[in-house]
Parts: structure tokens; C-alpha cells; sequence
């Protein structure tokens, strides 16, 4: 019988230098989001409150005119704050989604088209509006104020 012989074994493979991995196909960074548009009124209202918020003509140191009639346009479509509303409730108005407001507050109203409108008549003026779409977030409240100590009680009489 022929003996066996053990083979030897393949030599221990080489340590192979590391690599780093290979890195992902180029791609450009995400397109960032355009500005909204220029919010843009034609008439005699005006931005107030940097473009955050629209008012009548005059507000708030004199009364809108007789006759007028304004266009707001590219309001963001967020819940309308009426900051303030003095007008003639039958015939001067805001017209938001195609409702007219009148005898009405527009407060929480969304502008889907981001369009309001305004209109007076040839009567009655008086004080007028400012509605807010930005949020305007509060300032901090106060640090509160450190309580007084306890009253100290005066130290005992000696007995006499």
C-alpha cells in the first residue's frame, strides 16, 4: 500500500492594500427653491410691516378715499390675521376667493388665488384695514422677576 503524503498547503495570500471605496456618480446639488413672487399691489393700498402684511390708503393716520379700489396680488396662501377692520359694513369691502366681505371679517381666510381686492364706495370714510399673511413670531416673554425674601422677624427681647 502506498503511503499518503499530505500536500502543502498554498501560501497565505498577501495582504492587499484597502481601498477606499468607490464614490457615488456626480450629481449636482438640489435646485433651491425660488423666491416667492413679489407680492405687488395696483391702487392706493400699501405694504405695511415689510411686505408681511397690506393696508388701506392712510391707514392707520387717516381714513381711506372714496372710490378706491386696489388689487393685492401673490399673497401666500396662509390663514389671513385682520390686525384691524374699520370700514362702512355695507358698501366697502374686501373681495377674497370671489366672496365678498362685507358685514364680515376675513380673519383666517386663505387667498387660493393669492388675490385680495378692495373697494369703497363714494360715502362714508373711515378709519380702515391692515391685514397680516406672515407669521410674526411673539417676543420673548420677560425673565420673571426674583421674589422678595421673607420678611426676617426681629431677634427676642431680652427677658427683663
Amino acid at each position: 500500500l502506498g503511503s499518503r503524503q499530505a500536500l502543502p498547503s498554498p501560501p497565505p495570500p498577501s495582504p492587499q492594500p484597502l481601498s477606499p471605496p468607490p464614490l457615488p456618480p456626480f450629481s449636482p446639488p438640489p435646485a433651491s427653491q425660488p423666491p416667492p413672487p413679489l407680492i405687488t399691489i395696483d391702487g392706493p393700498c400699501q405694504l405695511t410691516q415689510d411686505g408681511g402684511c397690506a393696508a388701506s390708503s392712510g391707514y392707520p393716520n387717516f381714513p381711506y378715499g372714496n372710490n378706491e379700489f386696489c388689487t393685492i396680488r401673490n399673497v401666500p396662501k396662509v390663514p389671513l390675521r385682520v390686525v384691524f377692520l374699520q370700514v362702512e359694513q355695507c358698501c366697502d369691502y374686501h373681495i377674497i376667493n370671489g366672496e365678498h366681505f362685507q358685514y364680515k371679517n376675513p380673519e383666517g381666510v386663505v387667498a387660493l388665488d393669492g388675490i385680495i381686492q378692495w373697494r369703497s364706495d363714494s360715502s362714508v370714510v373711515l378709519q380702515g384695514w391692515e391685514l397680516c399673511w406672515a407669521l410674526r413670531m411673539p417676543p420673548p416673554p420677560s425673565p420673571p422677576l426674583p421674589s422678595p425674601p421673607p420678611p426676617s422677624s426681629p431677634p427676642p427681647s431680652p427677658p427683663p
